[in-house]
């Protein structure tokens, strides 16, 4: 979040009191939507598709960064992005919960959280060279790359959904009896 402070205060003139309404904004919007719109979601697609929809607003959420010119975009486009990027976290900790085996619930939680540690601080790191490095004019790339590398989650989301509908088909397929072993009985 500090990168994202001094590149909007550089870009927008953004002051940190702007900043913390911003951050006020999702604070207070986020529950709405964590105890509201996703419990209702859930009713009515399937839990990737609500990856698919955070993913994509993840990747919004970077285009609004690199693009914006003045504040109000971020407060109109860039928080209720932002709530909406925060329904992945449970998600894919359902979808790796549910994964395997019972026994091996803990060692998955727990790979998922090491894993999600580390790429936040090398996320962090990584963004804030590229960042730091790059010349002024050109401070709008690390958070497009950003948006470019959600596409591959989103790539990753929809062939998962794929995978699993297809699971779900020859599951369901196996449970009747097929037709073939009559047909060669004869």
């Amino acid at each position: 979040r500090e990168i994202v402070q001094f590149y909007l205060e550089f870009r927008i003139g953004m002051k940190p009191r702007q900043f913390a309404i911003f951050s006020v904004e999702v604070a207070l919007l986020a529950p709405i939507v964590m105890m509201g719109v996703f419990p209702v979601l859930l009713k009515y697609v399937t839990p990737t598709i609500i990856l698919i929809i955070a993913l994509i607003a993840v990747c919004g959420e970077q285009v609004v960064l690199a693009t914006v010119w003045t504040a109000w975009p971020l407060y109109a486009i860039g928080v209720p992005l932002d709530v909406v990027s925060m329904m992945a976290t449970p998600i894919v900790m359902s979808l790796v919960s549910n994964a395997g085996t019972a026994g091996d619930q803990g060692v998955r939680a727990t790979t998922l959280g090491a894993v999600g540690d580390l790429t936040s601080a090398i996320g962090a790191l990584a963004f804030g060279a590229a960042y730091g490095n790059m010349p002024l004019k050109l401070a709008w790339i690390p958070f497009m790359v950003s948006a470019g590398l959600c596409l591959v989650g989103i790539f990753i989301a929809f062939r998962l959904a794929a995978t699993m509908s297809g699971t779900e088909e020859s599951s369901g397929n196996d449970s009747e009896p097929s037709a073939a072993p009559l047909i060669a009985a004869k």
